[in-house]
């Protein structure tokens, strides 16, 4: 048994947040007890965000725009892995000042899924959709999710 599947017999691995991502995460303080209400602030939550938490990011983006399409489920499955993982990649480049700013507003967030250019789900650790529910989700739906992850989720 040759061990490789074919390239589209399976869900697509979504790719981890940039490094460049990770570098405009704000650094962690010096300072002993900052440190300590830093990392109060940014224990994960185990819930999904609810519309309180939607509407906060929302408001918090401003005049801020997405940058891209949702890709079709059509286009998104008849493309290799490599080709899906560069889709990721450009888009999370184009839109890391976005994201960031997303992930920011609510610090327990550990993950944000983007549909049409806004932020429809998001939640802590425990809560995160993997690759398998995303594709089948896309499939459902026509278009693939775009889902983002906090840097610090995936260290």
């Amino acid at each position: 048994m040759s061990g490789t599947p074919p390239e589209n017999s399976h869900p697509p691995r979504l790719r981890p947040p940039s490094p460049r991502l990770r570098r405009n995460t704000p650094r962690l303080p010096a300072d002993e007890t900052q440190q300590k209400v830093h990392d109060v602030m940014r224990q994960p939550s185990d819930d999904r965000l609810g519309e309180g938490e939607l509407k906060i990011i929302s408001d918090a983006l401003g005049g801020m725009q997405f940058k891209g399409e949702n890709p079709s489920f059509e286009n998104y499955s008849g493309q290799s892995p490599r080709e899906r993982g560069d889709l990721m990649w450009a888009i999370e480049e184009e839109n890391r000042d976005w994201i960031n700013t997303a992930f920011a507003a609510v610090p327990d967030a550990c993950w944000i899924k983007v549909e049409s250019g806004c932020v429809v789900d998001g939640g802590g650790r425990d809560t995160m959709s993997d690759d398998i529910d995303v594709y089948e989700e896309g499939k459902r739906k026509g278009v693939v999710p775009f889902v983002f992850y906090y840097a610090t989720v995936l260290e």
